[in-house]
């Protein structure tokens, strides 16, 4: 489950489901259905609260939502790699003319 306008390394799985921290606000178009557990934090006194909410239905454009953040983890991956190679052979061609 992805929650959250903003993409954030620390997310993983943990006994119980998958964590996400983030920062900011929450649209309701993009929440799943399901029960989430939010911890809200208070940084200038440092008091933190759990809220359970269950949401009985995904969001409008959380299936959207959902398949941009997967086209994202997988395009950046990708885009590393082919740079990667790209510099082996510009290597390669380089000590070849030498």
């Amino acid at each position: 489950m992805l929650l959250g306008t903003y993409t954030i390394p620390k997310t993983g799985v943990r006994e119980g489901g998958v964590i996400c921290m983030f920062r900011g606000t929450i649209p309701g178009s993009i929440l799943p259905a399901g029960d989430v557990i939010v911890v809200v934090g208070d940084p200038g006194s440092g008091v933190e609260r759990r809220i359970q909410v269950r949401i009985l239905e995904n969001g409008e454009i959380y299936k959207e939502y959902r398949n941009r953040q997967v086209t994202e983890g997988i395009f950046y991956p990708a885009t590393t790699g082919l740079i990667r190679v790209l510099i082996v052979l510009l290597g390669h061609l380089v000590v070849e003319r030498r």
